[in-house]
């Protein structure tokens, strides 16, 4: 039996503790986050593809297209303590089946023979394959149709592969941490061919193999025997196939012919879309057939040998009318008493599809005591109606998940979920009727650029959709994340240029006016706004400005120069061919006029080749230079670009030796991105590399002296390139702290920010390693821009909701302080459960305690709350228990609340689940922290930190009682490889591991 050792950890602080740079800071927005919707809003896609329903009768929809899952209470209404708001995070594949866990982690499979796993929280479950995600290749095009999971927790995914236009059933079975179970035939995977043969015609020798069978559903027997359900090609049409494989996954012989079994219904196509098992061990495979030019719902129950059951409608096969020439059965499922129900969609009266379920008595008849006849029908919505999932409640009730299918003003398609009584009537207490019929309405808005005003009021800006076009779209946030009623009466307002307008750049002016820079169509776009939010008639006499540069225009920055001269840049295609563009740069007087001294007429175009050159950022230094950075496509890759001006608009021949720069890193791509100007004049451009194959990215980060070289002391070679965990990485912005820090922005799916310290390495007291992602909405999301504010980090982009909307977040970098005095926290082992204690010596406005815990140590979520006793000035005890632990490492760690909206973090205590006596260590590479785990009977050990060139660097006494866990902090240790001596009575264990 495993054990549950546990962490004793003892913590000492200050009167005062403090919260761990890279939180979100709860008192901006909600919980750090402030979400904006400036547009029209319109119906978003969310189509509802299966249901899942847990013992206590709340649910699980999986949607499609984007994948991910809504919780909801038994009502119906979202549970929004689940994931974000009530949504998981997303998958990246779509076409989904899945099954719910007994330990509440869902599976999800489906394009590409793709799965993933995710937690009870709805996050991605890092303990299954990579990060929660794994892959089957079966030789050829795969995808799985699916999923089962055996009772020893091992997953069974079936599906279909294609190779060289053939099809054959597939099943892979996985062992529960997603990799390939090698006792399933040997590799973990089976593929399964019925066989079928054409005679020979027109003159051919031989007969001609027929390649096509479809896997749909599977299930698993009470013996562990493995079922396998769909359609196989007979040479002319399809029929119903079943295949049952033994826990080996060779076919089961015992099992039709040869473990396989072929069922036709009607005269033409017959296709088994779901199985299910009886309690009796009968297997049940729904779907429909062709009856002439009709469809009907069909249902085959099969003896235990694969026979067709005499016994149900006389010879094992049933049909139902549900009411039109189109009736598609999608699945099905078996009720306590033996009852099946088969759910799919028919045309109804009105010439467009609805929901339709069928209930048929354990001898195959229609159930007549369900809605009269046995069947029935419900419209949604005027348009079509299309049900993909029935299961069924522990009190009887019928859940069918779908989607509706809006066609008018746009097509759209949109939830649909019904629940029915026993007796087929519609359900009141479920939603509206019966009914959920959700349609998201959000509209679209993006933020590409935010800046912080000096009263420390936050302005965001991007696009939005008005309902016809693309306007400018600026928010005004309060400290605290409200929106500003004190601009445009709500906070936000649009601007219309009169074509598809985006806002990319704001530059604020020291009288608080605010410029907008960005794009109309083909054109520079400029607004300036007074602190009010109205226009500004003083600037180009309605407060607009647009600008031509060459044939097509890209604005990408702007800013402002200590006259107030205004200076917009970006990009220009030189004619319409465009296959050659250049850096472009404008400046104009203070009123929007262009500026003459600048060039002669207010412009300045700069190559650096005879192909593609693309400025994505400008930042003017303080003795009135101008810098921009981009790429330029030269010598077969796309390079950092930088150019320097002078006041005039002339090239800075002192930077680079003629005003331009070039960078190629490696043998990849580099798009630089985005540059921030440091106190002593050093220029940081940060971006993204990208793999020649386009198949990986990573942010990048370069920093040159004032010439234009690069600045050897960063990363001592001027460039630094990271990896956040994922293939793909892109670093969209740069900002300069007042400290000198640095943080890239970005994304890697989600919100992504790196901070490094000024010599360029990582800092790892930010986030992970100096790497924090956060999870934004339901889908990908972006950081467009970062800006610091004193303690505090910015970042705006988007994120999906389901509608895409403005995003802006805040970090703490140095976090909050609490008057708290927290004295010890441990974490200790009780009857299968783990008790967390913790003791404080004084408090002052302390408001409670969150407990929050992870799996990975990375990624932390609240199990439980505490409430604090306010002001005490002794010595006062907590304690909570969590009965339901994570298989594998727990981590734990206090949050504690002040009245004020601050909190502080304890330190973090590890709680592992292990079967043997062995000394362990992790993690490996450790950073502060390294916990180790070993075994004693009642007696004292010491430890020992040994370097390698034998040196004891580090000794402390531990007591050791059964199995035992304690941290050793290695903080104050160089990088580098050490070892870990455990002195016992009788023996000593050594373990190596490595200091980064």
């Amino acid at each position: 039996m495993p054990k549950l050792i546990f962490l004793s950890l003892v913590l000492f602080y200050s009167t005062r503790c403090f919260a761990q740079p890279g939180e979100l800071d709860p008192a901006f927005g909600n919980q750090g986050i402030v979400k904006a919707d400036l547009g029209s809003p319109f119906d978003n896609n969310s189509v509802g593809r299966q249901v899942l329903i847990q013992p206590d009768r709340s649910l699980y929809i999986i949607f499609n297209n984007p994948t991910f899952i809504s919780k909801r209470f038994p009502d119906g209404s979202i549970d929004s303590a689940y994931g974000f708001d009530g949504y998981s995070r997303p998958v990246s594949f779509n076409d989904v089946s899945g099954v719910l866990q007994p330990d509440g982690k869902i599976v999800l499979v489906g394009s590409g023979f793709n799965i993933a796993r995710l937690k009870a929280n709805g996050l991605p479950d890092s303990t299954f394959g990579n990060n929660g995600m794994q892959t089957t290749g079966f030789g050829g095009d795969s995808h799985a149709s699916s999923v089962a999971i055996q009772s020893d927790g091992k997953i069974v995914v079936a599906g279909t592969e294609e190779t060289n236009g053939d099809y054959y059933f597939v099943v892979a079975r996985y062992s529960s941490d997603g990799s390939p179970d090698i006792t399933f035939k040997g590799r973990g995977q089976v593929i399964t061919d019925f066989g079928f043969k054409v005679p020979p015609g027109f003159g051919e020798p031989d007969s001609v193999a027929i390649h096509e069978q479809f896997a749909t559903s599977i299930g698993i027997q009470a013996d562990g025997k493995i079922v396998v359900g769909g359609y196989a090609s007979n040479g002319s049409d399809f029929d119903f196939a079943i295949a049952r494989y033994s826990i080996n996954g060779n076919l089961d012989n015992t099992f039709g012919t040869n473990g396989k079994q072929t069922t036709k219904i009607g005269s033409s196509d017959d296709f088994g879309y779901s199985l299910g098992i009886q309690n009796d061990g009968k297997i049940v495979l729904a779907g429909y057939t062709s009856v002439g030019t009709n469809n009907h719902f069909a249902v085959v129950r099969y003896n235990m040998n694969g026979n067709p059951d005499s016994t149900f409608n006389g010879n094992g096969r049933q049909t139902a009318d549900v009411g039109s020439d189109i009736q598609i059965g999608n699945s099905a499922a078996i009720q306590s008493d033996g009852k099946i129900v088969v759910a799919g969609y028919t045309m109804g009266d009105t010439g467009n599809n609805d929901f339709a379920v069928a209930r048929f008595n354990t001898n195959g008849s229609p159930d007549n005591t369900f809605d009269n006849d046995g069947i029935l029908t419900t419209d949604f919505t005027s348009s079509d109606d299309y049900a993909g999932s029935v299961a069924i409640q522990s009190d009887g009730k019928i859940v069918v998940a779908g989607y509706s299918n809006i066609y008018s003003p746009v097509n759209v398609e949109h939830l649909a979920v019904s629940r029915y009584n026993q007796d087929g009537s519609l359900d009141n207490s479920f939603a509206d009727d019966g009914k959920l019929d959700e349609v998201s309405k959000q509209g679209y808005t993006v933020f590409n650029t935010a800046a912080i005003q000096a009263d420390g009021k936050i302005v965001a800006a991007g696009l939005t959709w008005d309902g016809s076009n693309y306007d400018f779209a600026v928010a005004r946030y309060n400290i605290n994340g409200s929106p500003d009623s004190t601009f445009s009466d709500d906070g936000k307002l649009t601007t219309d240029f009169g074509a598809r307008d985006e806002a990319v750049s704001i530059a604020i002016q020291p009288d608080g006016k605010i410029v907008v820079a960005g794009n109309s169509d083909t054109q520079f776009a400029i607004a300036r706004y007074n602190t009010d939010g109205s226009p500004d008639n003083t600037f180009s006499d309605d407060g607009k400005l647009l600008v031509s540069m060459g044939f097509a225009d890209a604005c990408t920055s702007v800013g402002l120069q200590n006259d107030g001269r205004i200076v917009a840049a970006g990009y220009t295609y030189i004619d319409g061919n465009y296959d050659s563009s250049e850096f472009a740069i404008a400046r104009f007087n203070t009123d929007g006029t262009p500026d003459n001294t600048f060039n002669g007429n207010g412009k300045q175009l700069t190559n650096f080749g005879d192909y593609t050159d693309f400025a994505s950022s400008m930042a003017i230094q303080a003795d009135g230079k101008i810098v921009m950075a981009g790429r330029s496509y030269l010598y077969n890759n796309d390079n950092f670009s930088l150019a320097r001006y002078n006041i005039d608009g002339s090239l800075d021949t002192t930077f680079s030796h003629d005003g331009k720069q070039n960078n190629v890193f490696g043998p990849d791509d580099y798009f630089a991105e985005s540059l921030a100007i440091q106190a002593d004049g050093k220029i940081v451009v940060a971006g993204f590399s990208e793999t020649s194959s386009g198949n990986s990215s990573a942010f990048a980060v370069a920093r040159y002296e004032t010439n234009g070289d690069l600045d050897n002391t960063f990363n001592d070679n001027g460039f630094q390139n990271t990896l956040l965990g994922s293939h793909f990485n892109f670093g969209k912005s740069v900002a300069i702290s007042n400290t000198g820090a640095i943080a890239v922005g970005g994304t890697n799916d989600n919100y992504a920010i790196v901070l490094y310290k000024n010599d360029g390495n990582p800092d790892t007291t930010f986030g992970r390693n100096g790497i924090l992602t956060t999870d934004i909405g339901i889908g990908s999301s972006l950081i467009q821009s970062v800006a610091f504010a004193g303690d505090k980090l910015y970042a705006a982009g988007n994120g999906q909701f389901p509608g895409t909307l403005g995003v802006v977040a805040r970090y703490l970098l140095e976090g909050g302080t609490l008057p708290v005095s927290l004295l010890d926290f441990t974490a200790i082992l009780q009857n299968k459960s783990v008790l967390l204690q913790w003791k404080i010596a004084t408090a002052k406005n302390l408001v409670g305690f969150v407990i929050e815990r992870s799996g990975d140590g990375n990624r932390f979520l609240p199990i439980n709350s505490v409430t604090a006793t306010g002001v005490s000035t002794v010595t006062r005890n907590y304690s909570i228990v969590d009965k339901q632990p994570l298989q594998g490492t727990n981590f734990y760690r206090l949050k504690m609340n002040d009245a004020d909206g601050k909190f502080t973090y304890s330190n973090v205590l590890a709680v592992k689940i292990t079967s043997d006596n062995k000394l362990h260590i992790f993690p490996s590479p450790a950073t502060k922290i390294l916990f180790v785990e070993a075994n004693g009977n009642n007696e004292s050990a010491i430890v020992q930190i040994i370097d390698d060139g034998g040196r004891k660097l580090k000794e402390m006494k531990v007591f050791l009682n059964g199995q035992t866990s304690f941290s050793v902090d290695i903080s104050n240790l160089p990088n580098g490889i050490y070892n870990l001596a455990l002195h016992k009575r009788e023996k000593t264990e050594v373990r190596a591991f490595i200091k980064r």
